[in-house]
C-alpha cells in the first residue's frame, strides 16, 4: 500500500495541440511510460536527472566496472571509488 503523500488524488486536464500530443505520446511509448507519467517525469524532473536515468547510469558503470575488473583492477576500484563518491554528493 502506498504512503499517503504517495497517493495520486488530483486530476488535471490540459489543452494541447494535435502534434504536440502526437510527440508527447512517441516520446512516452519510446520510454515504455503512459502518458500521465511521462508528463509527471518531464516536468518534476525537468532539467534534473530523474531516478530513471540514475538507475540506467548506475547499470552502465556497473557494467563497466565488471569488464575493467577482469582488465585492471586497481583502475577497477578507483572507479567504483569515484562513483561511490558522485552517490554521495
Amino acid at each position: 500500500m502506498r504512503k499517503e503523500s504517495e497517493k495520486k488524488n488530483r486530476l488535471t486536464s490540459v489543452r494541447m495541440t494535435e502534434d504536440q500530443y502526437s510527440l508527447i505520446e512517441k516520446q512516452a511509448k519510446e520510454k515504455c511510460m503512459s502518458i500521465s507519467a511521462y508528463m509527471i517525469e518531464a516536468a518534476v524532473h525537468s532539467g534534473n536527472t530523474s531516478p530513471r536515468q540514475l538507475v540506467c547510469m548506475q547499470n552502465l558503470v556497473n557494467q563497466a566496472y565488471e569488464i575493467i575488473k577482469s582488465e585492471d583492477p586497481k583502475l577497477a576500484e578507483q572507479m567504483k571509488e569515484e562513483a561511490a563518491e558522485i552517490w554521495s554528493m
